[in-house]
């Protein structure tokens, strides 16, 4: 058995696009430990990767994507899907296609979209909708299954987003959906039938990536308790757009330091700041960057009492100084997952809906602040509450956790 892998990355500087792929190739191993598995990415070149799983290390090619207007560039998607469409009413797929990616997509039994977790929507904008889509069409143009991986469905704002999301729900094999909120959007617009028989909810894949202790370890906090931050070089710069792209009620940039001093003199914390995207090239996005910022500006009297953690691990070992902490609180999805899987309560910094969905589909939704309905004033207090009673977080993720990695480890155990 042969499975495509798209939307998803294994050498990107985003640790939750690449906690999503290897969870995903974790979980597809554990269904059919002799599936053959192929990664499909926007990168430079071809590449292979060494994954360590549960003792094991399994070899996982790369395939590198193009979206581009040069027609010429290798695995540009618009030539592999015109030539699909070729293949489709002139051969009706018989004949082998040509190229690694068109090879790749006809002769495997299944293709998996990941869509990073959450673009899978207009949220971020057309531009990155249509590459995330890119890829399954021609998948689908090869009569293939198409199973979207548990992930964001949605939100689509404009007309077009809205009829190509439609176009790939309605054509996919099966949609596995990591939020209720989600889950109940499909349902207004598919029949019930249609979705009871298609639509899973299945939790976040990343809840089951492993922890990596790094060969080589920074100075921690010996003594107290710690407090583990994670700062979006994204939510920093104002978005995209750089003019408060989400709507955010109050200056991001304030509320992290007010965040730092109370963690440090108020609750009496070391203080772990821990970036999740990082080193990208020719992007503004980037975590360290805006925590490094944030860590020289402090006064000595915080920065003697916080660790800014290098940008030089991956995923895995990103999770280990998260397990250092006894409370975290994030504003990336993933940095949070990171947290909660090892039964660490985790203050969402919410810019979107992700957040409540994802926190509700563990019980867990009270340790969601939205920061485009409350002011800088009111989330701290809502840290200081929910930090007093993160014995009772604790006990509730120690109690269901458990469940739920069972859960998310045998999503693809009846493919």
């Amino acid at each position: 058995m042969k499975a495509v892998i798209t939307g998803g990355s294994l050498q990107a500087r985003n640790m939750g696009i690449r906690a999503l792929t290897t969870s995903c190739i974790q979980c597809l191993d554990h269904a059919r430990p002799d599936i053959e598995i192929t990664v499909m990415d926007y990168e430079d070149s071809d590449a292979c990767h060494s994954i360590a799983l549960s003792g094991k290390t399994r070899t996982v090619p790369l395939i590198h994507l193009r979206l581009s207007k040069n027609l010429a560039l290798r695995n540009n998607l618009i030539r592999v899907t015109a030539r699909a469409i070729l293949d489709r009413l002139l051969f009706h797929t018989k004949r082998p296609p040509k190229g690694a990616v068109a090879s790749a997509l006809h002769e495997a039994d299944f293709v998996v979209s990941l869509a990073g977790g959450d673009s899978f929507s207009d949220i971020y904008g057309i531009k990155r909708l249509i590459y995330i889509a890119a890829p399954q069409l021609p998948a689908l143009l090869y009569n293939k299954k198409l199973i979207l991986a548990p992930q964001t469905i949605g939100p689509f704002s404009g007309i077009f987003a809205r009829y190509l999301g439609k176009f790939i729900l309605k054509r996919s094999s099966r949609v596995f959906v990591r939020d209720m909120i989600g889950y109940t959007w499909l349902r207004s617009v598919f029949p019930e039938d249609h979705v009871e028989n298609k639509f899973t909810f299945c939790n976040d894949m990343a809840f089951i990536l492993e922890m990596h202790k790094p060969p080589a370890i920074p100075p921690l906090p010996e003594h107290g308790p710690c407090i583990g931050l994670n700062i979006s070089g994204l939510l920093f710069i104002g978005g995209y757009t750089g003019k408060n792209m989400f709507g955010l009620k109050d200056d991001y940039r304030s509320l992290i330091h007010r965040i730092i001093e109370l963690s440090i003199s108020t609750l009496n914390h070391k203080m772990l700041i821990i970036s999740h995207v990082m080193g990208v090239v020719q992007s503004v996005e980037d975590d360290y960057k805006a925590a490094e910022n944030i860590y020289n500006s402090l006064p000595s009297s915080l920065r003697e009492n916080t660790v800014l953690i290098p940008p030089d691990y991956d995923q895995h070992e990103i999770k280990y100084f998260i397990s250092k902490c006894d409370f975290f609180i994030g504003s990336r999805m993933h940095a949070c997952i990171g947290s909660l899987s090892q039964q660490i309560p985790a203050v969402g910094l919410a810019y979107s809906d992700k957040f409540k969905g994802v926190y509700r589909s563990i019980s867990m939704e009270d340790l969601v602040i939205d920061l485009k309905r409350n002011t800088g004033e009111q989330i701290i207090e809502s840290i200081i509450s929910l930090h007093s009673h993160k014995d009772d977080f604790q006990a509730r993720l120690a109690s269901t956790m458990p469940r739920i990695k069972e859960k998310v480890l045998n999503v693809y155990s009846a493919l």
